[in-house]
């Protein structure tokens, strides 16, 4: 049914926050690119720069959970991604690098900016759920930046404490070093 609506409506009805919510919608109940999705994917192209640094995070992690591999989109929105950094938090950034790494899309240059700008707002602002992936989306990705992981490592070690960890932040960090 809303398959069916997106599919009716003109594109000059969808703001960006509605393309990136109706994809998330599709992400959780379905595994595969429909017309409704390819229909938003390509208003989403055509309107990117009226995105937030929220609505193309959540996009992105909406193609990666649909195994949407787009090279030029995601190319397109990291681009977007690094022009507006100072307004990505957290979550912004761990779910765009995720995205990449999911679909294995190799943007390097992406995680080096996102990680330097972790940095710069400190790596307090991230859940330790979000720094695990953030280093798994390095590990898978191929992009081994020292000293990012050093000041991730001591973030969490010394600072928050291993016992703050779960199993699967513990896995996660360890295969961003394997």
């Amino acid at each position: 049914a809303v398959a069916s609506e997106v599919m009716k409506r003109s594109p000059s009805e969808f703001e960006p926050l509605d393309i990136a919510n109706c994809l998330w919608a599709f992400a959780t109940v379905t595994h595969s690119e429909t017309p409704a999705i390819s229909k938003l994917k390509e208003l989403g192209r055509e309107t990117l720069q009226e995105f937030t640094a929220q609505n193309v995070a959540i996009t992105l992690w909406s193609f990666a959970t649909l195994q949407v591999r787009d090279e030029a989109w995601f190319e397109k929105a990291a681009d977007f991604i690094v022009q507006h950094l100072a307004e990505c938090k957290s979550q912004e950034l761990n779910n765009t690098l995720w995205a990449c790494a999911t679909v294995g899309v190799r943007l390097p240059w992406l995680f080096i900016k996102a990680d330097n700008h972790a940095l710069s707002i400190g790596l307090s602002e991230f859940k330790i759920h979000e720094l695990s992936i953030t280093l798994w989306a390095h590990g898978t990705a191929g992009v081994c930046n020292h000293p990012f992981f050093d000041a991730v490592i001591e973030e969490v070690l010394e600072r928050r404490g291993i016992e703050s960890c779960t199993p699967r932040e513990v896995s996660n960090t360890a295969w961003a070093y394997s």
